[in-house]
Parts: C-alpha cells; sequence; structure tokens
C-alpha cells in the first residue's frame, strides 16, 4: 500500500465540515443512502432524506434525531415514476 492510500484510509474529516451545507440524500432509508445521510449530519449538514418506503425513512430520522436535540422534522417520500412530485414533506435534520 502507498504512503497516500494509507493517508486515505485514514483520513478524518472535521465535524463541522459540512455545517452549513443542506443535503438531499437519495435511498436515505437504507443501505449506502442512509450511511450517507448518518454521516453528513454527523459532520454538521442539513439533511434531506428521500427515499421509497416513508417508514424507513422516518426511522433514519429518528434514529439521527436522538443524537442532535435540534433535529427538523420528517421524510420525504418518492415512488421514482414522477420526478418532483412527493407524497409528503421533505423532512430534514
Amino acid at each position: 500500500m502507498t504512503d497516500i492510500q494509507q493517508q486515505a484510509l485514514n483520513y478524518q474529516c472535521a465535524e463541522d465540515t459540512f455545517k452549513g451545507r443542506i443535503i438531499l440524500v437519495t435511498g436515505a432509508g437504507a443501505g449506502i443512502g442512509r450511511s450517507a445521510a448518518l454521516a453528513l449530519a454527523a459532520h454538521g449538514a442539513t439533511v434531506i432524506l428521500l427515499g421509497r418506503t416513508q417508514e424507513k425513512l422516518e426511522a433514519v430520522y429518528e434514529n439521527q434525531s436522538r443524537g442532535w436535540p435540534g433535529a427538523r422534522a420528517g421524510a420525504g417520500e418518492s415512488n421514482g415514476r414522477s420526478p418532483g412530485r412527493f407524497s409528503g414533506t421533505g423532512r430534514a435534520f
């Protein structure tokens, strides 16, 4: 492994790296999208959750908001067939 590869593996960004940023995460209910949403929020971002299953989005939001008392409401649901049309309101934390 090269030195640059080792540095990349050990990289840790500052807790406020994304402070003041608003980031929309698609597929936020599970997998990589869920992990990305939680990591971005942990580093200061306001994250808008978007996915196909309201219940999964709510679970991610509830999980995250316990650690952030100032978290803001809800989750947006999209069926993937109607770009720009959401059945719920966007939720951010």
